[in-house]
């Protein structure tokens, strides 16, 4: 008897574990529609258009800021470029700059060095670094409830949002605007906070005093370099000149993302590009892809991981077009990107699959740009930056 118990229990648990996944949640009324997007966002936009250049519009960000820093990444580790990161995060503290940061707690990878770096920032009254859905084996659910989006906003005011795009919260006379797009990120960057401020990050470390000291001094030594080294990274921009103006814009997320970002494509009056770094349909977004394709214009898809012969049987039955993503696509290692025309784009951190879209906390930005643009690049709507 008790053995049936405990295999009983166990399943129990393992249902828990993976309940999440085997039923999606039902969305609510009130977000079955198309998401209006709002005609005064105050937005500009400019288009990262790789790795080296969204680093340095991070670290410019950080190093200009006046007030205040908030950042949510999905990922952390102490690498070269994570390091720098730290160091200019612990720069602008010493500054006296409000520091706020929310990382995934099942996805930070730290050495004991590492480890001494956080320390330094939580040393001081003016930085917060708080862990998302951290996993506790009573509340087995949240084990696959990922922080999947990633962007840091500076003085409410100029983003980086997905590691993609620049954005700037400013008027028409390009003066910075109290309200916008910009400022709906802060609206959700504090909605995460507050709902998991009392997981602030636990730090095992037997870092002392004196190598608390010596990692300060490291991280001071270590932003100088790099700024000796990269001087262009950290010089003033006319944001007026180097982005393009947005004639409307939304900021969507979960729950109900999906749904939007699919409405927006089925009820379009041209053929929606999609371009998304995985794929993987299960039957409600088959059937979502279906509609777009026979009640809208239709879709052609562009995968960067590899598909196997069901997956790809599975998306030609619903009517979308397979085309090869191109190689020097930057960025596409999550998350997606879409294109209707020439004017409506969408980014952000879905990638086409059902953790992305039932599971994870994932973030969306749909605008349309004040003039038509051309779209060297395929599907995502990735230009060259001005």
């Amino acid at each position: 008897m008790k053995w049936i118990l405990a295999a009983l229990i166990v399943l129990v648990y393992c249902y828990l574990l993976v309940a999440p996944l085997l039923r999606r949640k039902a969305i609510p009324k009130e977000l079955q529609k198309k998401k209006d997007l709002d005609g005064e966002c105050n937005l500009r936009i400019r288009i990262l258009k790789d790795a080296e250049e969204s680093f340095a519009e991070y670290l410019r960000l950080i190093d200009h800021a006046r007030t205040s820093i908030h950042i949510v990444a999905s990922t952390f580790e102490d690498n070269n470029v994570g390091n720098v990161m730290l160091a200019a995060l612990y720069t602008a503290a010493t500054k006296g700059i409000h520091v706020r940061i929310l990382l995934d707690a099942k996805h930070i990878r730290l050495s004991r060095s590492g480890k001494q770096y956080i320390q330094c920032l939580l040393s001081m009254s003016n930085v917060t670094i708080c862990d998302y859905a951290r996993f506790h084996i009573w509340a087995p659910w949240r084990l696959f409830d990922c922080l999947h989006m990633d962007f840091l906003v500076a003085d409410g005011q100029i983003a980086v949002f997905e590691q993609h795009a620049l954005l700037v919260q400013m008027d028409e006379q390009g003066n910075p605007a109290e309200t916008g797009t910009v400022s709906h990120l802060e609206d959700c960057f504090e909605a995460l906070m507050a709902h998991h401020k009392t997981a602030k990050h636990h730090i095992c470390t037997l870092a002392n005093r004196a190598k608390t000291e010596h990692a300060k001094a490291h991280l001071d030594r270590l932003y100088q370099h790099v700024g000796r080294r990269n001087v262009s990274w950290f010089a003033t921009e006319d944001y007026a000149e180097v982005t393009e103006p947005v004639a409307a814009a939304a900021v969507l997320y979960n729950p109900a993302l999906f749904y939007q970002v699919t409405e927006w494509m089925r009820q379009s009056e041209e053929q929606a590009r999609i371009q998304t770094a995985d794929i993987k349909l299960d039957l409600y977004m088959t059937n979502r892809l279906m509609q777009l394709c026979n009640y809208g214009k239709g879709a052609i898809l562009q995968i960067n991981a590899p598909l196997q012969g069901r997956m790809i049987e599975k998306i030609k039955r619903t009517g979308a077009t397979i085309e090869e993503a191109p190689d020097d696509d930057y960025g596409m290692e999550k998350g997606s990107t879409f294109s209707i025309g020439n004017t409506i784009f969408g980014l952000g951190s879905m990638s086409w699959e059902k953790r992305c879209a039932y599971v994870n906390s994932e973030i969306y930005l749909i605008y349309k740009m004040s003039a038509s643009i051309s779209m060297p690049n395929g599907t995502s709507g990735l230009t060259d930056s001005p």
